[in-house]
C-alpha cells in the first residue's frame, strides 16, 4: 500500500498537482521534504477536509482557520498559523 501511495504523490509532485492524497474516508498522505506522513481526512476544529489545506515545513495548515498538523508528531497544534 505504501508503494502505492508513494508513486501518486511522486506522480502529483512531478506534474506540479497536489502533494496530498486521499486513501479511504479517515486518512490523507502527505509528501514533504522530511518524508511522506499519514494525517487526518479532517480537522477537529470544525471538520474542514485537509486535503484541500497547505503544507508549511512539517505541518499541514487548515485552510478554514489555520489549525496545525504536525506531521512528524502526529498531533495538533491548536495555535493558529
Amino acid at each position: 500500500m505504501i508503494g502505492f501511495i508513494y508513486n501518486k504523490l511522486k506522480f502529483a509532485v512531478k506534474f506540479k498537482t497536489l502533494n496530498k492524497v486521499t486513501v479511504g474516508n479517515d486518512q490523507i498522505w502527505v509528501l514533504t521534504k522530511a518524508g511522506i506522513f499519514e494525517a487526518p481526512q479532517r480537522c477537529p476544529h470544525q471538520g474542514a477536509e485537509l486535503k484541500k489545506s497547505r503544507i508549511r515545513g512539517n505541518y499541514l495548515i487548515c485552510h478554514w482557520h489555520g489549525c496545525k498538523y504536525d506531521l512528524i508528531k502526529q498531533k495538533w497544534c491548536f495555535e493558529r498559523s
